[in-house]
């Protein structure tokens, strides 16, 4: 899979920036408000993948047209994009806030302090706010211009399954893995500051060499 989104330098610092920020917010008074965020994340990060996996495993059988193989290719971007990448976007915010960054909610005229306030924030004020907190790589994970296009209806689809917005011809194949790869590297620099941050359980032989003693 190309890795188009990011250099290798570009994800090192990325990966040391997410669990910088996971270690400090784990660190901080509001490590309880920070396992809500998490785990309203996960849930919709899972609910997104196994729902994708299922219309891509459809996407591959034969007897589709490629019309309609390439519309709901489409349909699984936005999905994503609205799911699983959302998400993980507000979950970062809310870790920001968390510790005392102020995310200003322009259309409501109010500070977002509470994960369901951060949803509610328009996407270019937090990809703003993350780049103003050296996070501004999470914008190139996504192709807004296709989301936004997809949200509109402003793309077109020849009956040979040519994707095409304002002129230009998308790949919406390649556009699928590089979504899907920068959310799976998000949840495995996730994953590993999470198991640097929580307690590990004593070894077995070690636990028992103890109770001996």
């Amino acid at each position: 899979m190309t890795k188009g989104w990011a250099t290798k330098g570009e994800r090192v610092a990325l990966e040391k920036e997410t669990q910088k920020l996971i270690r400090d917010t784990w660190s901080s008074p509001n490590r309880t408000n920070f396992m809500i965020g998490w785990q309203s994340y996960i849930t919709k990060e899972k609910d997104a993948r196994k729902s994708s996996s299922a219309i891509l495993r459809f996407l591959e059988s034969k007897g589709i047209g490629e019309r309609n193989r390439a519309f709901l290719s489409l349909a699984i971007y936005l999905f994503l994009a609205e799911g699983a990448y959302a998400s993980y976007m507000n979950f970062v915010c809310f870790m920001l806030v968390s510790q005392g960054h102020d995310l200003y909610n322009v259309f409501k005229r109010r500070f977002a302090c509470s994960f369901k306030e951060i949803e509610g924030v328009n996407l270019e004020t937090k990809e703003q706010f993350l780049k103003e907190h050296r996070l501004d790589l999470f914008k190139k994970g996504l192709n807004r211009k296709l989301r936004n296009a997809i949200a509109h209806y402003d793309f077109k689809i020849e009956d040979d399954g040519t994707i095409s917005v304002k002129g230009e011809i998308i790949d919406i194949n390649y556009e699928l893995e590089q979504l899907l790869d920068f959310m799976s590297f998000l949840h495995g620099a996730t994953a590993k500051a999470f198991k640097q941050i929580q307690p590990r359980k004593p070894h077995s032989k070690t636990k028992r060499k103890r109770d001996n003693q």
